[in-house]
């Protein structure tokens, strides 16, 4: 059956706003009118290299903004210069453009094959629902028709297959937790709680707790098993120039009040009284009772760390 249709328009490569009766063929084929129209393929609608650049840019730029999956790129492991390249490669590719996708297994700073590129990291299926509606938004934004946009989700298509390991968004704790938008709710609660207690307030006079300690404490619960890594938080407000440090380090001669090198020491009972209260946020966050006990297990070794001494943290 040939693709050609004398009833497709002339469109702008870009701007277009229907394809009118040109056939989109097969799952994961590209579907373009002919080029004696002036329409021009796929690839060329979207403007070619240039244009999948910007979409590229336009979608990166999403994504960071998002919170619902921001975690997955706001790690300073994560190469966004190289994956917005992998990206432009790949959309090219699968448009009928001219570039190459993947690169061979092994080729240094190279682009990947979806299902290497995300094995291990229990992506879920509603975040890959969330990339894909940021994606449609980033072509919509150049110019795109809905019909190419959804050309472009069918060219897409068999790479997506091996993306989701988690399709029923509860295979991990950080999943059940609500993602980051709930567990920043549940932190932000626990936060309120310990400002409230005074024994255990004193230890966070001096510290801008809306800012670099909130941002630990909701890395640390995300790290659990989320895709957040503790310590290599990028672009995160207060953390900047000062990453997330390690239990030891944060809470080292630590004293209430601040600073009073005669004041109280953290002991296991402010270390406890903290769980309470992070338990209680939990609870009212709505988490179950068997994620609680895994979020308090994830918590409860860090006690040698913490208390001045640590061996009152062993159980009698």
């Amino acid at each position: 059956m040939s693709t050609r249709s004398p009833a497709c328009p002339a469109l702008h490569r870009r701007a277009i706003a229907t394809l009118g009766p040109c056939l989109l063929g097969l799952l994961g084929l590209v579907a373009a009118c002919s080029d004696d129209d002036g329409s021009g393929t796929l690839y060329q609608r979207l403007g070619e290299e240039p244009g999948l650049r910007s979409v590229a840019h336009d979608l990166v730029g999403r994504l960071k903004g998002d919170l619902k999956i921001n975690s997955h790129f706001r790690n300073k492991t994560v190469d966004m210069d190289r994956f917005e390249r992998c990206l432009v490669r790949q959309l090219g590719k699968t448009t009928g453009g001219p570039q190459t996708y993947p690169d061979p297994p092994g080729t240094p700073n190279g682009c990947r094959d979806m299902a290497a590129a995300h094995r291990g990291r229990k992506i879920a299926a509603q975040d890959q629902s969330d990339f894909l509606g940021h994606l449609d938004a980033a072509l919509r934004a150049a110019g795109a028709s809905d019909a190419d946009i959804t050309a472009v989700r069918a060219a897409l298509a068999p790479d997506q297959s091996g993306i989701v390991e988690d399709p029923g968004n509860n295979a991990t704790l950080y999943q059940r937790l609500g993602r980051r938008p709930k567990i920043e709710q549940i932190v932000d609660d626990f936060e309120a709680r310990l400002a409230a207690d005074d024994d255990v307030s004193g230890f966070f006079k001096d510290i801008k707790i809306n800012t670099r300690l909130r941002t630990c404490f909701i890395r640390f619960v995300c790290d659990i098993d989320g895709p957040c890594e503790y310590g290599a938080e990028l672009d995160e407000p207060g953390t900047e120039t000062i990453p997330c440090r390690d239990m030891m380090s944060a809470h080292y001669g630590l004293r209430s009040p601040p600073g009073n090198p005669s004041g109280v020491p953290i002991q296991k009972t402010h270390f406890d009284a903290t769980l309470t209260h992070l338990q209680a946020a939990l609870q009212k966050g709505g988490a179950s009772p068997a994620d609680v006990t895994a979020v308090m297990n994830a918590f409860a070794p860090t006690c040698p760390d913490v208390v001045e001494v640590s061996n009152t943290c062993t159980p009698p």
